[in-house]
């Protein structure tokens, strides 16, 4: 099946591949979203996240926070101090992201990612029923990703962005 093709392909839907997706649509690039399908559970944003979000213009996502709860514990066996945290349902909360995608005028793609390789001039995300190409791929799927190095570990075009991995051929940056 041959692939279709895009600029810019974000990895993962969460707050930081839509945060990256829309602030690059902005700047005027082609991008797509591919997300893997998940199941219902909550997840906890801190007052900052929620702020964040806001200030980065996902505010259908945003708006998933309802009243903020104490929230306090241990870290590595350490007490940590209370701190306030909005807890949201995720499955809820994802389709706010998409809300937000689709706002920007940013494809989103449903699929788990079997493989991502070269591709001439850049990148095969090969996804069950399809494929994608890209000149940029930006792996944002947080703890999800196994392993915790791109699949194209020691490659130059490779770049670890903080929790996430940025892959582009070399000659897509011409200075």
């Amino acid at each position: 099946m041959a692939a279709t093709a895009t600029n810019i392909v974000v990895l993962g839907g969460g707050p930081a591949g839509v945060a990256a997706a829309c602030r690059l649509r902005a700047l005027g690039h082609e991008v797509q979203i591919v997300d893997a399908p998940r199941g219902g559970a909550v997840e906890g944003l801190s007052w900052r996240t929620i702020g964040l979000l806001r200030k980065l213009g996902l505010n259908a996502a945003a708006d998933c926070a309802g009243e903020p709860g104490v929230r306090g514990g241990s870290w590595a066996g350490h007490e940590v101090p209370e701190t306030l945290e909005y807890v949201l349902e995720r499955t809820e909360f994802q389709r706010a992201l998409a809300r937000d995608a689709r706002t920007a005028r940013i494809p989103w793609r449903t699929g788990r990612v079997q493989a991502v390789s070269r591709s001439g001039a850049g990148w095969r995300v090969q996804l069950q029923g399809g494929a994608i190409g890209a000149r940029v791929i930006i792996d944002a799927r947080g703890r999800r990703v196994q392993p915790r190095r791109p699949p194209h570990a020691g490659d130059a075009s490779a770049v670890h962005a903080g929790a996430a991995w940025l892959a582009f051929h070399p000659s897509y940056f011409r200075y």
